[in-house]
């Protein structure tokens, strides 16, 4: 099924919107709240690392893209390929 080319533009759009936002965030602290991980790292990782699978390009956010760097190197992180193992829906 292909998605409406309106619907698709709009949400990337939001998307891109809410990574900017991210982004300017994680150019001021190392994390979302201070030089720290805490909670909503994780909870904010959760969507971002699902972005590129949405065809939304990270390039752009070199600050987003550090900061999941460094949340993927906490004590005990595993991508979610490793713990959601993907089947082909085919």
């Amino acid at each position: 099924m292909k998605a409406d080319d309106n619907v698709l533009q709009l949400y990337t759009g939001l998307a891109n919107d809410a990574l900017k936002v991210l982004d300017a965030s994680l150019a001021k602290s190392s994390f979302l709240v201070g030089n720290e991980a805490t909670i909503a790292d994780v909870a904010v990782y959760g969507d971002v690392a699902y972005a590129e699978e949405g065809a939304i390009d990270l390039g752009p956010y070199a600050n987003v893209k550090a900061w999941m760097g460094r949340v993927e190197k906490l004590p005990g992180f595993k991508k979610y390929a490793d713990l959601l193992p993907q089947q082909d829906a085919a």
